[in-house]
């Protein structure tokens, strides 16, 4: 085999070696995007979801009073 030929050789296993790397990182790309989107789905699944009024009284933090008030507190089971 000459030189040339074997050259030729190397440069297109490069060629290839690097095409896999790439083919290799769209691969990952797109599985961590079809992880995120199936999260995504679980997270908007909710089984039920409780509203509770509470009561805040007025109180006195660092210096600054804080008028009573209603919060509502959400719970999602």
């Amino acid at each position: 085999m000459d030189y040339t030929k074997l050259r030729r050789l190397s440069q297109e296993a490069r060629i290839g070696s690097a095409q896999g790397n790439d083919n290799g990182k769209s691969d990952a790309v797109k599985q961590q995007y079809w992880l995120y989107v199936s999260m995504q789905k679980q997270r908007n699944q909710v089984g039920s979801v409780r509203l509770y009024p509470v009561q805040l009284p007025e109180q006195r933090i660092d210096g600054v009073t804080f008028q009573p008030s209603t919060r509502i507190l959400r719970i999602e089971e």
